[in-house]
């Protein structure tokens, strides 16, 4: 999300005395977007092991986008002892519910991290629970008109790192080689960015980094 790795960023790991949080030095991407216009929305469901909060230095000193579901979160897993569903629904569609109506709340150009975690993260094999729903979700926001002009990137950041499964030789590769999909709109795809798809795709037989994956969102809203 900086297009830098942990090396190249100011310290910000929370043992140290000298560490900063995060949005004092690092350059995130949906900074650029703010900039350009965008309406920027990030949000985790796992408040306690976020991805800034787990090992770093406390995680944001001030709300790092427009929208952030980090408080609510954090007052869910006060009260709940188990957050798989939020009443009699469950967690995954509550948060399909959420995302969708961002993108309908708008006008405005859009851009919105969800990272879903809590349903599959001690457990590889409730994923399927969500599969239909997943389905769905996106089914509708394409039928909407949604993704017409949208960059959409579905992703898991790892496999699974401590199930029997990852005793197997498909769970060690699916570990570090976890799920990552990309989908760019048509009239892009055909138009401008014919010759950017075209490397796209001679690019998914190599290895290809995050960093790159950056660089192109940045190229987009540039």
């Amino acid at each position: 999300l900086t297009g830098k790795t942990e090396e190249e960023l100011p310290l910000t790991r929370k043992r140290f005395k000298e560490a900063r949080y995060v949005d004092e030095v690092y350059p995130f991407v949906w900074r650029n977007f703010s900039d350009a216009g965008y309406i920027t929305l990030y949000a985790e469901d796992a408040a306690r092991i976020g991805t800034f909060t787990y090992r770093l230095k406390v995680g944001f000193k001030d709300q790092p986008t427009d929208h952030y579901m980090r408080t609510f979160f954090q007052k869910a897993e006060e009260m709940l002892s188990n957050l798989k569903c939020l009443g009699s629904v469950p967690l995954h569609k509550e948060w399909f519910r959420y995302t969708s109506e961002f993108m309908e709340r708008y006008s405005a150009p859009k851009f919105l991290l969800a990272f879903h975690s809590l349903l599959s993260h001690d457990d590889i094999n409730l994923v399927e629970v969500a599969d239909e729903d997943t389905m769905l979700h996106l089914k509708n926001l394409k039928e909407s008109g949604a993704f017409d002009n949208a960059l959409v990137i579905v992703m898991a950041d790892h496999g699974h790192r401590f199930a029997e499964f990852r005793a197997t030789h498909q769970g060690q590769l699916e570990e570090r080689l976890p799920f990552f999909s990309l989908s760019l709109p048509k009239r892009f795809r055909e138009g401008s960015g014919r010759t950017a798809w075209k490397n796209l795709k001679i690019n998914k037989e190599r290895l290809v980094v995050f960093y790159e994956i950056c660089f192109y969102a940045l190229c987009a809203v540039q």
